[in-house]
């Protein structure tokens, strides 16, 4: 069976790593309710510690703790690599594939008593280390790429570093500055964000720069209350959402959290969200300029935003913490796992000039990973260890809410890993009502164990569901693909930027010290000053 590279009429692989082994699973004929072992691939080694799909669905590496495998999966499962490096604990590949990116914990040899480098470029088609560094923190991404690879960045020893593929081994650009917290790399836009903390009174700041141009930076957001920053990216790498949280807080345990939004324009804003609390949950429309984010106090609000951080629908509160777009940006699922109960909902945002529709409502309990399937129309949700150790399994689901298929782990096997092998598949029309009704499964009230039994089921009230808020219907879907190009409004911005401007240069002028992006902005007025011009204004 022939896999999938793009717009291809296969399903997607699943790849599944247990105390089983590895092994990859397909679907017979397009067929969900029966699957069977893509192959016959299948690696029992008991300790097999990642495995991982590369971005075209072409290749599959895993490492079985003894070495780490790279296959073709369009030659049959052909193996076309193997890394001699057992301890291997994080893989990612490159945006085309062609690079495998492999992380493992430090450690000094006991032979030589000599660091080894940990965090290693690997060429896919050959298996050659093209760099190779100490890098002894774990972090969720080490290596950044420009889309088409022919640029990549990481961060070592306090500076962000950047490197060319055709010469791997000499830095063509760098960013050293004093705390310099984390970054990312935009493979679209090429356009570079980082984090520098701030220390004392000094605020914490980000700045935004165009690739290669590391010096004269495009957009700063500065803040006060930061210890770390979580970057979310739109499509075109344009519009930048920032999520700052503190570790703790005079109002919360866990900390606080704000969300800003810079883009490349230069303008920065805070998103106003319409409930006090914590933002668990936010993501992009992978099609449309358009976010989604889950915040407040229990039950969480959601709410949809356009590209200028306009709320433009209200999806009203529920027992939810995650949101997911589909690939094709055509459904939304809003769910609540961990803590909460593993209600799933499902919803049609296929338009950007309608209200969304909720499809259907189900459970997914103990679910402690969830994917879309990447031709949109499937999902997948799995109970794994170590987060639980029992009830181990996956299943997979229409958007509908029906069970296609089950895999539940024997009593004394554990589930570790599952996963969709990546590609592109064309969008589908989504069904204006499901075959199913919408599953609305009445949740039980908690019961300690020392009442069970005791009272009966119409004396115990369920609160869960009492404050839930209905999604707001007079809140209307707006327009987001188009940028506005009223002249009066263009024409009122960049006014109000150069009289900022007048002010900073009023404030430097007396003795005042000016923060970094004051003075960045103070740079930027010729700049404003040509836009006038350009509408004949100044």
């Amino acid at each position: 069976m022939a896999s999938k590279i793009e717009s291809s009429p296969n399903p997607p692989i699943i790849s599944v790593r247990s105390s089983e082994g590895q092994f990859l699973l397909s679907p017979n004929e397009n067929n969900y309710n029966l699957l069977s072992k893509f192959n016959n691939f299948h690696d029992d080694s008991k300790n097999c510690r990642i495995s991982a799909f590369d971005p075209t669905g072409k290749y599959f590496s895993y490492c079985n703790n003894s070495k780490c495998i790279i296959m073709d999966l369009e030659k049959d499962c052909l193996v076309v690599a193997e890394i001699n490096r057992p301890r291997i604990s994080y893989l990612k590949f490159s945006p085309k594939g062609n690079y495998l990116i492999t992380w493992e914990t430090f450690h000094v040899s006991k032979e030589n008593q000599k660091e080894a480098p940990n965090l290693n470029i690997f060429e896919t088609k050959t298996g050659n280390a093209i760099k190779s560094i100490i890098h002894k923190k774990q972090l969720e991404r080490f290596v950044e790429w420009t889309d088409d690879e022919k640029s990549f960045a990481f961060m070592n020893n306090g500076e962000l570093l950047f490197f060319d593929t055709t010469n791997p081994d000499v830095v063509s650009n760098r960013i050293r500055m004093e705390n310099l917290k984390d970054f990312t790399f935009n493979s679209v836009s090429k356009c570079v964000a980082i984090f520098v903390s701030g220390k004392k009174s000094e605020p914490s700041f980000i700045r935004l720069y165009k690739y290669p141009d590391l010096v004269n930076a495009i957009s700063n957001k500065s803040f006060f209350n930061a210890d770390r920053v979580d970057f979310k990216w739109n499509k075109s790498g344009t519009n930048l959402l920032l999520l700052s949280s503190t570790e703790t807080s005079q109002n919360s345990y866990y900390g606080d959290s704000t969300l800003h939004q810079i883009n490349t324009n230069g303008e920065s804003q805070m998103v106003q969200l319409s409930k006090k609390g914590p933002i668990y949950a936010l993501n992009w429309n992978p099609v449309r300029d358009e976010f989604v984010v889950v915040y407040g106090t229990m039950p969480a609000k959601v709410t949809l935003f356009n590209g200028k951080s306009e709320a433009i629908f209200d999806f009203g509160t529920g027992p939810r913490n995650e949101c997911f777009f589909n690939h094709q940006g055509s459904l939304l699922c809003l769910a609540g796992f961990g803590n909460l109960r593993g209600r799933i909902e499902v919803w049609n945002v296929s338009s950007n000039n309608r209200a969304p529709q909720e499809l259907a409502s189900f459970q997914a309990d103990d679910t402690t990973y969830f994917e879309w399937s990447p031709d949109g129309e499937h999902m997948l949700t799995a109970t794994t260890a170590p987060r639980l150790r029992v009830s181990n399994g996956f299943k997979i689901w229409n958007y509908a809410g029906e069970v296609l298929y089950k895999y539940p782990m024997a009593d004394n096997k554990e589930l570790w890993q599952v996963e969709w092998q990546q590609g592109k598949y064309p969008t589908k029309p989504v069904a204006k009502k499901t075959n199913l009704p919408v599953v609305k499964q009445e949740t039980k009230a908690y019961v300690p164990p020392h009442l069970r039994g005791v009272n009966k089921p119409s004396q115990i009230i369920n609160k869960l569901h009492q404050d839930d808020e209905k999604p707001d219907k007079d809140l209307k879907i707006k327009p987001t693909n188009k940028p506005s190009d009223d002249p009066e409004k263009q024409i009122k911005n960049l006014r109000k930027k150069l009289s900022q401007i007048e002010d900073l240069k009023k404030k430097q002028a007396s003795g005042v010290k000016l923060e970094v992006n004051q003075l960045d902005k103070i740079k930027r007025e010729d700049e404003v000053i040509a836009e006038l011009k350009k509408l004949g204004v100044y």
